[in-house]
C-alpha cells in the first residue's frame, strides 16, 4: 500500500508542473468530494474497500486550514461469516500547506477522528476514536479548483489498529465575499507569503 502511494504522488508530481498561480484559502471555504482506497487493520477482520468521502473545511490563514472529513465505510467480515459492514469514518484535521504561489502545492496534515463500524468488529466498540496524519499534493486548475491525492494513517489508540488510506478529491475553493472584494483593489490577499 505505501509502495503504491508513493508511486501516485510520485506519477502526479511527475505529469504536472507548476505554474505561476497564486490560490488565496484565507477565509475561503473548501469543498473536496472524494474516494479512497481503505486498507483496514489486520485486527478489525474486514475487507479492504473504497471509500467515498466528503471534506468541508476553512481556511484560516494563507498557509493554514481546517477540515472535517466524512467517509462512508460499506466492506465486508472477512472471516467465514462475511456479514456487511458498514459505518461512518470522521475526521477533524488541520492542513500546514507549503507554497501558495504555483499550481503544484504539497501539504501535510494532523488531526483526531473517530470510526463508527456496525455491527462492530471481534471485542471491539462500536465507535472507536483516532488519530491521523499524511501528507498530499493539490493540483490548481485555476484560483478555486484543483485536483488532490494524499495519503493518510488512521491510529485507534484502543487496540493499536493501523488503518491506511489513498485518497483521490476535486477540492473546490468558495472566497468569502470580503475577500473577494479586495482582490479586485488588491492583487491577492497574502500573496506575500509565496
Amino acid at each position: 500500500m505505501r509502495k503504491l502511494l508513493l508511486s501516485c504522488l510520485l506519477s502526479f508530481v511527475v505529469c504536472f508542473s507548476a505554474s505561476a498561480l497564486t490560490v488565496n484559502r484565507y477565509h475561503a471555504w473548501i469543498i473536496t468530494p472524494s474516494v479512497g482506497a481503505y486498507h483496514y487493520a489486520d485486527k478489525r477482520h474486514v475487507d479492504n474497500q473504497a471509500m467515498p468521502g466528503l471534506s468541508l473545511g476553512y481556511g484560516l490563514t494563507q498557509r493554514i486550514s481546517a477540515e472535517l472529513y466524512l467517509g462512508r465505510i460499506i466492506t465486508n467480515q472477512s472471516r467465514a461469516t462475511k456479514r456487511d459492514v458498514k459505518g461512518v469514518l470522521y475526521a477533524l484535521d488541520g492542513f500546514y500547506h507549503f507554497r501558495n504561489a504555483a499550481a503544484f502545492q504539497p501539504y501535510v496534515l494532523a488531526g483526531v477522528g473517530a470510526m463508527h463500524l456496525s455491527p462492530s468488529t471481534g471485542n471491539d466498540a462500536d465507535t472507536e476514536a483516532n488519530i491521523n496524519g499524511g501528507a498530499g499534493i493539490a493540483y490548481f486548475f485555476s484560483d478555486q479548483i484543483a485536483l488532490q491525492l494524499d495519503g493518510r494513517d488512521f491510529y485507534t489508540i484502543a487496540g493499536g489498529k493501523n488503518d491506511l488510506s489513498a485518497n483521490f478529491g476535486v477540492k473546490i475553493l468558495f472566497a468569502s465575499k470580503q475577500v473577494a472584494d479586495s482582490q479586485g483593489e488588491t492583487d491577492t490577499v497574502g500573496s506575500t507569503e509565496a
